[in-house]
């Protein structure tokens, strides 16, 4: 995997929703009903068709993607979204908690 610095800018006018997600190597190893990985691409490949809903919708769209891959996910997973509305929209208010798988059993 490469690292690479970047800086995006968003200027007035801008008319969509931007919403960036912060992920852990839990979801990009999930495993797929196939057997092979998620992947980098693999989120934003799957979640496309999630449609713009924030930062509140992206995370409750991941968690429905974890439960569909059921046992294709064997190690944790941490998720940030960060939204930023249109120019004269506020922010969605937060959504209550999104329910969380129960913790793996670890073999320390």
């Amino acid at each position: 995997m490469t690292i690479t610095d970047g800086t995006t800018v968003l200027r007035e006018g801008v008319t969509a929703e931007y919403t960036l997600l912060l992920c852990t190597d839990g979801l990009t190893e999930a495993r797929q009903g196939d057997g092979s990985r998620l992947g980098e691409d693999g989120p934003a490949r799957r979640l496309s068709t999630a449609g713009r809903r924030g930062a509140g919708g992206l995370v409750a769209a991941v968690d429905q993607l974890l439960s569909d891959l059921g046992p294709g996910v064997s190690d944790d997973t941490a998720l940030l979204a960060l939204s930023v509305p249109p120019p004269g929209r506020t922010a969605d208010p937060a959504p209550a908690a999104v329910p969380t798988a129960e913790p793996a059993q670890e073999n320390w």
